[in-house]
């Protein structure tokens, strides 16, 4: 009997309603969301947070899958 073992896929990984953000997160989402796509020194500009801040905050979001990084520094809400 030659069985083939069927492939096991993961789960889809559902993304999460209300996701609690911190601070500087919202500060960053609040600005993205009056942009369609923004350069991260203009992030800096916008928000007034140090640039180790906002690359911390921007990490954390695109983990979250609520920002994603286009080529050139440029973000966008997912």
């Amino acid at each position: 009997m030659s069985w083939k073992e069927l492939k096991k896929t993961s789960p889809k990984k559902q993304r999460e309603l209300f996701i609690e953000l911190t601070a500087d997160e919202k500060m960053i989402v609040d600005v993205l969301q009056q942009r369609e796509s923004i350069q991260i020194d203009e992030l800096y500009f916008k928000t007034g947070l140090s640039s180790s801040a906002v690359a911390s905050a921007l990490l954390t979001l695109e983990m979250q899958n609520v920002v994603n990084s286009l080529p050139g520094k440029v973000y966008k809400l997912t």
